[in-house]
């Protein structure tokens, strides 16, 4: 039987809670489910508890959280720094969710588009019904819009990569053996300019190539987060 998950950020073990308004009107009037009905709820911060709906009436949904809890594993150790795009980052987002990633952060650029801003409230509802749909129990972290020149600055532990078409060696090469945890910076659709190319190489980035062809700012962030996923491990 298919698994009715709802997020409630900090769900308290043995309580009993009302749904958020989006969660009961799914539960209530596109589920159809009532009194009695089983549900599973994550809390974003790694724990999953079993629920059961106490009361349905009104626009109103409790449920009785269970008091004992399943922790589970942590998102892979990878972080996915992009440019900002006019499209394509809502399923970006979606995807790095699904697949494992637990950071994404977006990026302005040189070849930015002048004007564009980050999605966040919206790329946050995004994350959310996808951690549901996926199972995830810890939310992806979704990190304020930074300058490239501010995010290369913070020099991170572990491995930084660069994605660049033209690297002589695979991303999935270049990740073997390196050190988690990962950060992997993308560029806009016209790339990233020659000084900040230079300017990553300076600072230790290591540039690795996703594939033959140049792909889309969007579906660079997803392959990149699956091959540094699959190296970090389990």
């Amino acid at each position: 039987m298919r698994r009715v998950r709802v997020h409630i950020p900090g769900a308290a073990a043995g309580s009993r809670i009302m749904l958020p308004a989006g969660e009961a009107h799914h539960v209530r009037d596109v589920l159809r489910l009532g009194e009695g009905a089983i549900l599973e709820v994550i809390d974003g911060e790694g724990r999953r508890r079993g629920a059961v709906i106490v009361a349905a009436a009104g626009g109103r949904v409790e449920v009785a959280v269970a008091a004992d809890s399943e922790e589970t594993c942590a998102p892979a150790p990878v972080t996915v720094a992009a440019a900002l795009v006019k499209k394509g980052l809502d399923d970006a987002v979606r995807g790095i969710v699904e697949i494992g990633a637990a950071r994404f952060v977006p990026l302005v650029t040189a070849r930015t588009v002048k004007g564009l801003e980050p999605r966040t409230e919206r790329w946050t509802r995004i994350a959310a019904e996808a951690q549901k749909q996926c199972g995830r129990s810890r939310r992806l972290e979704i990190m304020p819009c930074r300058s490239f020149e501010d995010f290369l600055a913070a020099v991170p532990p572990g491995t930084r990569f660069v994605a660049d078409v033209a690297a002589p060696g695979l991303l999935a090469t270049r990740a073997a053996g390196a050190p988690p945890p990962y950060e992997i910076l993308i560029g806009p659709e016209g790339g990233f300019t020659g000084e900040e190319l230079s300017a990553m190489a300076a600072a230790g980035c290591r540039p690795a190539s996703l594939g033959a062809y140049t792909l889309r700012t969007e579906t660079a962030v997803v392959v990149a987060a699956a091959v540094l996923v699959q190296a970090a491990g389990p």
